[in-house]
């Protein structure tokens, strides 16, 4: 359901290519609550960097069809925003509440 073929299956078209514009992918992240201290952000950052750049790491996350990002923090708050603005109608129309 991404925007791009994934490299374990090239002859598998992307939906995009069959739907333009449609895009759902799923993401995963480090975050934490509000009010940490800059030095421990800073840490997390960096750390989540090193972890994304070994080669053997995104080897495996690549074997499992997953494409590793390792995006900025200012690039994750932005992606965090822009799902939250997809998907925020389709929870209001489903109705469906926090638990």
């Amino acid at each position: 359901s991404s925007a791009r073929r994934l490299a374990q299956l090239p002859d598998l078209p992307a939906i995009a290519e069959t739907y333009p514009g449609h895009v759902v992918e799923t993401w995963n992240g480090l975050v934490g609550p509000t009010g940490m201290p800059e030095a421990v952000l800073a840490r997390l950052a960096d750390e989540g960097r090193r972890i994304v750049a070994d080669p053997a790491f995104r080897t495996r996350l690549e074997e499992a069809g997953i494409t590793p990002y390792g995006e900025l923090r200012d690039a994750f708050a932005t992606r965090i925003k822009t799902e939250q603005g997809l998907w925020q109608p389709v929870i209001e129309a489903a109705g469906i509440e926090p638990q």
